[in-house]
């Protein structure tokens, strides 16, 4: 998983959203404890995947929405925080349908 988040922070660094977000895809559909959960919220499974950020280098930090997006199916959106000096924000957002996928990764 280290090789993920080296190439996670590579992309993030360029501002290479693209690669960035193949790699996020990559990890939750690899891990299963980040796309299966017995909780409908995915509680388990986004704190997996936010641990897993907050182990990159370049994130600073995490933060969750205070609830979820009604559509079909639902959406949770993250905002990162990278590391300064570029200290640059991007938008997560999960879809929390049969498994926990990434829908979209914006910065």
């Amino acid at each position: 998983m280290s090789e993920a988040r080296d190439e996670f922070c590579r992309a993030i660094d360029a501002g290479d959203v693209k690669v960035a977000m193949a790699t996020l895809v990559g990890v939750v559909s690899a891990d299963e404890s980040m796309h299966t959960d017995t909780d409908p919220n995915f509680g388990n499974a986004i704190k997996h995947l936010v641990d897993w950020l907050m182990q990159c280098g370049c994130i600073e930090d995490v933060e969750l929405s205070s609830g979820i997006l009604k559509s079909q199916p639902p959406l949770k959106v993250l905002t990162l925080t990278t590391r300064p000096p570029r200290a640059d924000r991007f938008h997560l957002k999960l879809r929390l349908g049969y498994r926990m996928e990434v829908h979209s990764f914006e910065g």
